[in-house]
């Protein structure tokens, strides 16, 4: 029996969860949840709105609308790329 596991080029819209603690507003949190190699739990929070991201010329808040419109006209099961 094999894992499902993902990697970036095979990552599914399931796999992404925008604004996660469902707070509205401006919240630019994703939360990447899958199971990747060696079948490892990968599940982490990026808040694309920070300073971190978006500092210096980042483009934290363009990645997140980016993902977003990835996502939008998809289903679950359809890969993100």
């Amino acid at each position: 029996e094999e894992a499902d596991t993902v990697g970036c080029c095979s990552l599914r819209v399931e796999h992404l969860h925008f604004d996660p603690k469902q707070e509205g507003g401006d919240n630019k949190e994703i939360e990447l949840e899958f199971l990747g190699k060696d079948s490892m739990l990968y599940k982490q929070t990026i808040d694309f709105g920070s300073a971190m991201y978006n500092d210096n010329n980042g483009m934290g808040v363009q990645v997140y609308e980016n993902l977003k419109k990835f996502c939008g006209k998809k289903k679950n099961s359809e890969e993100v790329f």
